[in-house]
């Protein structure tokens, strides 16, 4: 599957200000090296992607700043064959006065966005004060800290953007009076134009484009509502990677933090890894239909299934046989299926693969296969991470790669 990475506020019909320097990228978390890098996590859902040429050309240029790292992954991805660029705003011209309407039609009343846009904000206002203070230009401080709709809607009045006019806008749209004055309403409107309209142009770029978006968790709901105005059946089918995306990050984030890939080269690896991000997205999608989370419990029973499925052939055994002792030192929380999962997986090591089960597990085999691999606490595995070479038993350094491991974890 194919992901379009999204670049907020570009070829929107109704962005004038200036965009904030951390609006285009695509979704981010904060790299080990400092600055920002493509959410690795996120990633591991699709098996390539498409990046704006604008936000590309945008990481370029500030690639020396906060962006060191994503230019780096970025490029790899580019090089790797991962990432394809497209110039979305051929995309969106064609289609300039549709989006204005359907935007104006969504904003008839401004009721139904009113607990998603106070909620959003509420969500990423301190994520957008912690990047004025850590990556921000200083010139920019303040309109990387403000809200884009509020900052767009002085400058459509052409105010003065001052730290009390952006707050008293911002405290209106905070505000849970049920009430409002007309003109309240059409300030609010204003507001939420360039955030609908986004939302407008990411559905039209996935139609036209043939491809789901990956966006930030925050707009989820921005997107929910869209769907839910769609006049037909067949408008409304869409196929969101932003739900699997968001139990990913959870999964590598939360519940096996340890797993989660710590360089591009990692990533690239598990996207290329035969069948690993389409069975990644299918458990995760499966997961959400049937109302669940992923969760530490949530791990553990997906290691016992695959114990049950006989997910491994015999020269696969050991690597599950380490993975579940991984399970039981990284996730103590979890309840005690962890046991029944070590158990499972010991027990397996001399099965017969099912070729159809072992394809709903091909993403936890790729998980083993990333090398540099942080081993669990102390406990040594069997098999090299690197080559996936037998290790001696009288020694901890693969004869056939070099590779080595210590009690602190991998060399």
């Amino acid at each position: 599957m194919k992901v379009l990475l999204t670049a907020f506020g570009l070829h929107n019909p109704y962005a004038r200000s200036e965009l904030q320097e951390h609006a285009i990228i695509p979704i981010a978390f904060d790299a080990p090296t400092g600055g920002l890098d493509l959410d690795y996590s996120a990633l591991l859902v699709a098996e390539s992607f498409i990046l704006d040429e604008q936000a590309f050309e945008y990481i370029r240029q500030n690639r020396r700043t906060f962006l060191t790292a994503m230019w780096t992954s970025v490029t790899a991805l580019i090089d790797a064959g991962l990432v394809e660029l497209a110039d979305y705003g051929d995309v969106c011209a064609p289609h300039a006065k549709q989006i204005v309407d359907k935007t104006e039609h969504l904003l008839r009343s401004v009721e139904a966005w009113r607990p998603i846009a106070r909620e959003q904000w509420l969500t990423v206002r301190p994520e957008f004060e912690e990047f004025a203070s850590r990556y921000g230009s200083a010139p920019r401080q303040m309109a990387n800290a403000a809200h884009y709709g509020v900052l767009n809607h002085l400058q459509n009045l052409e105010a003065d953007v001052t730290v009390t006019e952006v707050t008293r806008v911002e405290r209106l749209l905070l505000t849970r009076r049920t009430r409002l004055s007309r003109g309240e309403q059409d300030v609010l409107r204003d507001v939420f134009r360039p955030l609908v309209a986004q939302a407008v142009i990411y559905d039209l770029l996935r139609t036209r484009l043939g491809a789901p978006f990956l966006d930030w968790d925050d707009a989820e709901a921005f997107h929910e509502q869209l769907r839910a105005a769609r006049w037909t059946a067949e408008e409304a089918v869409a196929e969101d990677a932003t739900g699997v995306a968001r139990e990913a990050r959870r999964l590598f984030s939360v519940v096996i933090p340890e797993f989660r890939p710590g360089r591009i080269e990692d990533v690239i690896k598990f996207l290329k890894s035969k069948g690993a991000v389409a069975s990644l997205r299918a458990e995760l999608a499966e997961t959400l239909e049937r109302g669940e989370r992923v969760s530490a419990d949530w791990m553990v029973r997906t290691q016992v299934e695959a114990a049950r499925a006989q997910l491994v052939a015999s020269e696969r055994g050991r690597v599950i046989k380490w993975f579940g002792r991984c399970i039981s030192a990284w996730i103590p929380g979890a309840s005690l299926l962890t046991e029944a999962a070590i158990e499972a997986s010991e027990d397996i090591a001399e099965t017969v693969m099912r070729p159809r089960e072992a394809q709903r597990f091909e993403w936890l085999y790729a998980l083993q296969r990333l090398a540099p691999r942080t081993s669990a606490r102390g406990v040594r595995p069997d098999q090299c991470a690197s080559c996936d070479a037998e290790l001696s038993s009288d020694s901890d350094a693969c004869a056939a790669c070099g590779w080595t491991w210590n009690a602190g974890g991998e060399v």
